[in-house]
Parts: structure tokens; C-alpha cells; sequence
């Protein structure tokens, strides 16, 4: 029994070894008949990839990241290829590859020797290499430029959160655009920019300039219409007889435009007749008749035939030196602060202005012609107006104070009355015999700053001690 009972688990024990043999045959794989895994789904179905191959991430610049496999032995080419149908790119569209070095720069590969430098680069840091692809904008066609347009004014490649931000940007590079030089042209000669006095006069000034251009281009159009050269050729006669008559300047303006009504139609006429109408308002008839005289005169001298015999420039300015002498001889003389004696108004005489000798009374020109001839061997003719100067205090150009000045605004130097008062007694007007202040005349007054020339030593003047040679 004893036997019986070692025999069965000697039995038992083999059959249990032979078992965990099998069973260890069975799970362990055979590597002679070792299957390579199948190609992926983007891979062809004819490429095998083998324990050479390198794990590569193909990051373009939009963000998207894809995961491939590239041979050890491939080309450039390959992967160019591998990178378009990763992408699903066209085939005509452009791209760049590049790779970052251990400089941390981005170096781009063009050729099969950049490839292979990249992927050793890698498998020397046992990295997995990383390959940035940066697409290239195709150039839109001239008919589609239109339609492509309202898609470039939004960035196609930047989230909506980050527009606003990008949109910005823009707008900040197209502003500093070219602005140095802007701001360096504006800048005047204190360095300083644009807006103050001296721009906005210069301002003023161009357009002031702008509109005398305008306006003779105007007046050069005027006088180029034949019909209104006939017109005015055939008005300037009535004109020059209304003026020897001394008729209203407004009347014969109204009886020309009627006379002719190719000017009264005229635009030009119509926008310049209010004005000339206020400034005859302003200006007596007696002093612009003779003006307006001396230029029909003129006109009708280089008009004929209803042309003119000189260019329009050339006139202006022989109209314009015939105001100026026409002024100088033509305006009558203002004897502004004289006023005649016979005369029931306080206006100041026009014209000559006949002083009567060693007295204070004046008479105008039309009473004077009223004396009788013994009588006018008393007055003389004062021909220019006399004035007297502003107190130096005031400073104010124009400014004429009373017939009385003020000594102490004047400095000290004196404000007798007025040539137009003549001299008025001592006392007059209630003014003390010594002055109207209390300054005799020969002495300064006590705002006198002026330096006094010093006095010889010696004895006085009165004294018998100085002697006259």
C-alpha cells in the first residue's frame, strides 16, 4: 500500500508539471511567427511601419497639433506629403516647415539634410521631434478681391475672444503709421505742435488767400462774358453823366440794372449788390462819386468794341492805383475837435477850415465865402488838421483826450489846449492864471523823471558875478 500510495503521486506530480509546461508553451508567444501591428488609418494601406520609424507632432500655426509617424530614411518630399494629407490641404497650397534647435530658434527645413539634422537633433534628446508648420496666404485674384474682401477685415485665424484685442492693435499700428513725420512738419519754430496762435493765424491767412483766388477767378469769368463787356460799355456813359450831376450813388445803380438786364440777372451782381449797397451807406456820396468818376473814366478808355484792350490782372491793378489817387485828391480834409462858429450843428469842419487871426474863432469853408472881402483879410487858411499826441500813459493809438491834457499822464511835458480851441486866456474855463493844475508852464511837474542838466557852480545868473563877453 505504501508503494501503491508513492506511485500515484509521483503520477500526480508529472501530469502537474507536465501541465504548467503545456499551459507555459500555450501563453508564451513564438517569436518566429511575431505579426507586425497594421498600419494606421492615415497611413496607405501599402506602408509598414517598422521599429526605424520616428514619432513626430506636426503642429501648425492655428493651434491644431496631429501625430504621425516619418521614416528615418525619409525625405523632404515625404514629408511635405505626410503634412498635406495629415492637414488635408490642397495640393497647390504653400507651407513652411521648421523645428525648434537647442538654441531655442526656429530653424527651417528646405532640404533632405535639414530633414535628417532634425530628426537626429531629436533622437539625441530623446525627444519626440516637433515639427511647426506655418501656411502661407494665397494671393486673391483681382476679380475675387471684392468678395474676399468683408473676410479680411476680420483675422480668420484668432479666436472671437482675442478680435477685439487684435482689432485694436491694428488700429494703434495704422494711427503711428508715417506720424513722425506728420507731427515733425507740424511742429513751428518752438517746437511745439500744431494749435496754437501763430497756426491758427497761419490758418486764417490760407484761407483768406483761398478766397481772394476764388473771388478774382470770379471776376475774371465776369469780365470774360462778351454780353456783360457789351452791357457795361454801353452803361458807362449814363454813369459818368449821373456823377457830374452829383445824382444818389443807389439811384444810379438801380437805373443801369434796369438799363441792363443782362447785368441785373447776372449771379455775380446779385451778390455784391447788398454789399456795395451798405458801404455807399456808410461813405458820403461826396467822397466815392469822384472815385467811381475816375474808374468809369478809366473803363471806357480800355474798353472796345466789348472787349477789353488788357488782361483782367493788368486792370485790377490800374483800377486799383486809380482808387488810391483818387483818394489822395478826392477826400476832403477832417478837422476832427474844430467846430465852425456859425454853424448850428457840433460836427467838425470838412474842408478848408479859415482861422481867424489872434482869436479862438473858425469858420467853414461855405461861411466864409459869405463875408465880405475886408472881412476875409482877417482869417487865414489852416490847410492841414491839428492834432495833438495821446497821453503816453494810455498808450491807446487814437486816443484824443480833452482841450485840456492831464500833466500827470503826460509825463510832465506839458497838454496845453488844442490848435482847434486856440489859446485860451489865463483863467479861462476856471483853470488858475498859473496852469490848469497848479504847474506854472516854464517849470516840469513832480512826474518829470527826466534827467535835469546840472547846474555850473558860481553865482547865480542875477548876481553881478558872472560877466557877458
Amino acid at each position: 500500500d505504501k508503494f501503491g500510495s508513492d506511485a500515484s503521486s509521483d503520477l500526480l506530480s508529472a501530469i502537474i508539471r507536465k501541465g504548467t509546461s503545456e499551459l507555459i508553451k500555450a501563453r508564451k508567444p513564438d517569436t518566429a511567427n511575431i505579426q507586425e501591428p497594421t498600419a494606421p488609418a492615415s497611413k496607405p494601406t501599402n506602408y509598414q511601419p517598422t521599429m526605424s520609424d520616428r514619432k513626430v507632432k506636426v503642429i501648425l500655426n492655428n493651434g491644431d497639433i496631429r501625430r504621425a509617424v516619418l521614416p528615418k530614411a525619409a525625405s523632404f518630399a515625404d514629408a511635405k506629403e505626410m503634412v498635406t494629407r495629415l492637414f488635408r490641404m490642397s495640393t497647390g497650397e504653400t507651407f513652411k516647415i521648421r523645428y525648434r534647435d537647442e538654441d531655442d530658434d526656429m530653424v527651417l527645413i528646405c532640404t533632405d539634410d535639414d530633414l535628417n539634422e532634425a530628426i537626429n537633433f531629436a533622437q539625441s534628446q530623446s525627444k519626440t521631434l516637433k515639427l511647426h508648420v506655418e501656411t502661407q496666404d494665397k494671393e486673391v485674384a483681382p476679380k475675387d478681391k471684392d468678395e474676399a474682401a468683408p473676410a479680411e477685415d476680420k483675422p480668420a485665424k484668432q479666436s472671437e475672444a482675442a478680435y477685439p484685442e487684435v482689432k485694436k492693435q491694428a488700429n494703434k499700428q495704422k494711427e503711428n503709421k508715417g506720424g513722425e513725420d506728420w507731427r515733425k512738419g507740424q511742429r513751428n519754430r518752438h517746437g511745439r505742435y500744431h494749435g496754437g496762435h501763430r497756426w491758427h493765424r497761419q490758418q486764417r491767412r490760407e484761407r483768406r488767400d483761398e478766397e481772394r483766388t476764388e473771388f478774382e477767378k470770379e471776376i475774371a469769368a465776369f469780365l470774360s462774358d462778351e454780353k456783360v463787356i457789351k452791357a457795361i460799355q454801353a452803361s458807362l456813359p449814363m454813369v459818368a453823366d449821373k456823377l457830374l450831376k452829383k445824382e444818389d450813388l443807389k439811384k444810379i445803380i438801380e437805373d443801369v440794372l434796369d438799363a441792363q438786364p443782362v447785368l441785373k440777372d447776372h449771379a455775380l451782381v446779385k451778390r455784391l449788390l447788398p454789399l456795395f449797397n451798405s458801404l455807399i451807406g456808410f461813405v458820403p456820396g461826396g467822397v466815392v462819386g469822384p472815385i467811381l468818376l475816375d474808374i468809369v473814366l478809366d473803363l471806357q478808355s480800355n474798353v472796345k468794341d466789348g472787349k477789353l484792350d488788357m488782361p483782367c490782372g493788368r486792370l485790377f491793378k490800374k483800377i486799383l492805383r486809380g482808387i488810391k489817387r483818387s483818394v489822395k485828391r478826392n477826400t476832403p480834409v477832417v478837422h476832427f475837435g474844430v467846430v465852425c462858429d456859425k454853424c448850428d450843428n457840433n460836427q467838425p469842419i470838412v474842408g478848408p477850415r479859415w482861422k481867424k487871426d489872434n482869436e479862438n474863432y473858425d469858420l467853414c469853408q461855405n461861411h466864409y465865402e459869405e463875408l465880405k472881402e475886408e472881412d476875409k483879410s482877417n482869417y487865414h487858411e489852416m490847410d492841414h488838421p491839428r492834432t495833438w499826441r495821446p497821453p503816453c500813459a494810455f498808450g491807446i493809438p487814437g486816443f484824443h483826450p480833452g482841450p485840456f491834457a492831464f500833466s500827470a499822464f503826460g509825463g510832465g511835458r506839458g497838454w496845453g489846449p488844442p490848435p482847434a480851441f486856440g489859446c485860451p486866456p489865463p483863467g479861462a474855463f476856471g483853470c488858475p492864471p498859473s496852469g490848469p493844475f497848479g504847474h506854472p508852464p516854464h517849470q516840469p511837474s513832480r512826474h518829470d523823471r527826466r534827467p535835469r542838466p546840472r547846474q555850473p557852480r558860481g553865482p547865480s545868473p542875477s548876481n553881478d558875478g558872472w560877466t557877458e563877453e
